[in-house]
């Protein structure tokens, strides 16, 4: 229910603030901090399909904050860059994650807090192990 609660709550946020769902938000940014990408590997850093995430570029490139780049050994494939604008949401949507974070951690106070931040560690190594051996991979 939490993270239903806060993911809507963010979903709000950047459709008020960027006039953009948070996927296009995920997905603009994921580019702009770690492109150029193929649609292949942005797929992979989003966890969205091919096909939802092939939909989700074009239509980012329409509006101005991806760019297509041709893959100079590879006629048939391309490369995801953020244009100017895209990195200018990138820096924008990270200042308001901050923000969103401090205003939901204010219900706790410092030691709350601290054993928080702990719990969510050790339950995000646990699932971590738990993912790879349900899949048979090592992340």
């Amino acid at each position: 229910m939490l993270a239903d609660l806060s993911g809507r709550h963010a979903e709000l946020r950047y459709s008020r603030l960027f006039g953009l769902r948070a996927v296009e938000c995920r997905v603009i940014v994921v580019t702009a901090a770690l492109g150029p990408l193929t649609l292949r590997a942005l797929c992979e850093e989003t966890h969205l399909q091919k096909s939802h995430a092939s939909r989700l570029v074009s239509r980012l490139v329409e509006q101005g904050y991806l760019e297509r780049r041709e893959d100079p050994a590879d006629q048939r494939s391309f490369y995801l860059v953020a244009t100017p604008k895209g990195r200018r949401l990138h820096r924008e949507a990270h200042a308001e994650a901050h923000r969103r974070n401090q205003e939901w951690l204010t219900a706790l106070d410092g030691p709350q807090r601290a054993a928080f931040v702990q719990a969510l560690d050790r339950l995000t190594d646990h699932s971590r192990r738990l993912l790879a051996d349900a899949s048979g991979a090592v992340d």
